[in-house]
């Protein structure tokens, strides 16, 4: 689950107006690298002096998103800056006129990314990813498209078949966050590895670009964990319709938030043969977080203290906003929040703080997870049901939640499950003996091969019961 501290939205298009400017030559294209989760990532910015003051567009030609309209950018003296309100990013640097280099750190959450931007045209940084898939497959593929279950959209995705004895057919279901059929994420594509090796395995399988992303149709950012599952049934309904699969068992495999869209699916009218849970949640999403923020905190370097106190300051913001249904009165609480803090300093820097925790807590899909308890689902699920997780997860505890979703089936008298939590991985089932997020882009292996021969293992043995 893509949490808070480190949205992948961070770098993203912007777009806006200004609020000063200067007559220092800052117009025109600046380059850099941003270091997200041990990738770094091309950012380009281009500047204008117009008639009204500077204006900018920002872009990551290796992470491509919407545009996003610049909240505030200014230039004075030395000190350049701007703000998006919609992500809750800001840059701060320090312009060198006679150099032309901006030395400075975007921030988002509270995370400092450091970013020097340049004239010199940046070439992408190639990163070794043995695992995606290449010639000759063992698959083919189609492009396929389904409507979601009220018929609004239409979302678009690949169906990759094995090439003979197809035993299950699975739907992937991504975590947090706007997610393509891929699930990619710095580079790596962990569900085309999971994709291929299924059909190794006789396993079809079908990813599909979210709601709003890629070529889906819809709002990413109007969706819920509640509207996901439903594409997730309209996919399994897609699947269902096929001829070719009428004797092979059809599942769910999800990861993250994925798994909590599992537990969704399961309770649901039309039945599933099986769900995988990859790292899914057990437990409630204020629990979650809570659990998350310290762990992060402390693998940052953080002593533990200090990890609980920037986690309480979080917490008590998280409980104003699930407390105050209102966006507006809940921005407002944020604001007064974050302006009786200790290290509360300006109005500007209350105001750059509130946007950036108003951006992230006060959404409406942050609002819906906050107070979404999945055990209740999963003890209304019957199928069987494969929970796994890696021991260094710093971002959906392993034994927490792992616990929680057996609980969970045995309250509700489903003994079909099987759970297993993995030594020395992390989140993305990466082969680590430290868990920290700054690894993910760092690492080669994209999914352990070990997780990739247990579930497909598990599929095919209960497809077959």
């Amino acid at each position: 689950m893509k949490k808070i501290v480190f949205q992948f939205s961070i770098i993203c298009f912007l777009l806006g107006n200004t609020i000063a400017s200067s007559a220092q030559n800052i117009d025109g294209f600046w380059n850099g690298y941003a270091t997200l989760m041990g990738q770094d990532l091309r950012i380009v910015v281009q500047v204008e002096e117009t008639p009204d003051g500077l204006s900018a567009v920002m872009k990551s030609p290796d992470q491509g998103s919407g545009d996003l309209p610049v909240t505030a950018i200014s230039l004075t003296g030395s000190q350049f800056s701007y703000s998006v309100e919609s992500v809750g990013l800001t840059y701060e640097g320090v312009f060198d006129d006679g150099n032309q280099v901006i030395t400075g750190n975007l921030n988002q959450n509270g995370r400092l990314y450091p970013l020097t931007l340049v004239r010199e045209v940046l070439e992408k940084k190639e990163i070794a990813r043995p695992q995606n898939p290449s010639e000759p497959f063992n698959c083919t593929s189609e492009e396929i498209s389904f409507k979601t279950l009220d018929g609004k959209y239409t979302l678009s995705g690949t169906l990759t078949i094995p090439a003979e004895n197809i035993t299950a057919v699975v739907v992937m279901v991504s975590g947090s966050g706007p997610q393509n059929r891929d699930s990619e994420i710095l580079d790596h594509k962990p569900f085309w590895v999971w994709a291929d090796h299924f059909a190794e395995k006789g396993i079809a399988c079908l990813r599909y670009d979210e709601r709003g992303v890629a070529a889906s149709e819809g709002n990413f950012d109007m969706a819920t964990s509640n509207d996901f599952a439903k594409d997730a049934r309209a996919a399994l309904n897609f699947l269902e319709k096929q001829s070719r699969f009428e004797a092979a068992a059809i599942g769910l495999v999800g990861h993250s938030e994925g798994g909590l869209v599992a537990s969704l699916v399961g309770t649901m009218e039309e039945p599933v043969d099986f769900l995988v849970s990859l790292a899914g949640m057990g437990k409630d999403g204020r629990t979650l977080l809570e659990k998350q923020n310290f762990d992060i905190y402390v693998s940052s370097g953080l002593s533990a203290e200090m990890a609980r106190y920037e986690t309480n300051k979080t917490m008590a913001l998280i409980d104003l906003v699930i407390a105050t249904p209102d966006s507006a009165e809940a921005y407002q609480a944020i604001r007064q929040q974050v302006a009786s803090w200790p290290e509360a300093e300006t109005n500007s820097s209350v105001d750059k703080t509130t946007m950036a925790f108003n951006s992230s807590l006060n959404c409406v899909w942050m609002r819906n997870l906050l107070v979404l308890d999945p055990a209740p689902y999963w003890e209304k699920t019957t199928c069987p049901v494969l929970a796994i997780n890696g021991n260094n997860d710093l971002q959906v505890d392993a034994n927490a939640n792992i616990r929680a979703i057996q609980f969970a089936l045995r309250r509700g008298g489903n003994t079909n499950g099987t759970f297993k939590i993995f030594p020395n991985m992390n989140h993305l089932f990466q082969e680590t003996e430290d868990g920290s997020i700054d690894l993910y882009g760092k690492l080669e292996q994209t999914v352990s091969p070990q997780v990739l021969e247990y579930v497909s293992d598990w599929i095919v043995t209960t497809s077959q019961k």
